[in-house]
């Protein structure tokens, strides 16, 4: 998926957000998505992630998230969240298929890119 994510300035608790999951997970991505991604959002939008960590490999895909909105908190984030936890080879194929992933992968930032 090279070349397909945007650079952007990030404002400071997503870029802590973004460097805490790839200290404590190992997180190869996170990536910004939705209305926050394209600049449209309102002040109540939520904040759309998609995490990309092998940390999730052995973990029930319904389970990958606890504990993640508190780290966001943590880090200053103000409003709701809503996280899509994905193995590498999970977002490989997801992006190569007609998925949610491969539709919003053109207009993801990545949080990690400096």
């Amino acid at each position: 998926m090279a070349g397909r994510t945007t650079q952007l300035v990030v404002e400071s608790p997503l870029r802590r957000f973004a460097e805490r999951l790839h200290e404590e997970l190992g997180a190869s991505r996170v990536l910004l998505f939705g209305s926050r991604a394209r600049g449209m959002a309102a002040s109540d939008s939520d904040y759309d992630v998609i995490v990309v960590a092998e940390h999730f490999a052995h973990i029930d895909p319904a389970a990958r998230a606890r504990g993640l909105r508190a780290i966001w908190y943590e880090e200053g984030g103000d409003g709701p969240m809503d996280i899509l936890c994905l193995t590498p080879r999970e977002f490989d194929l997801s992006c190569d298929r007609v998925t949610l992933i491969a539709a919003v992968a053109p207009e993801t930032i990545d949080l990690l890119a400096s």
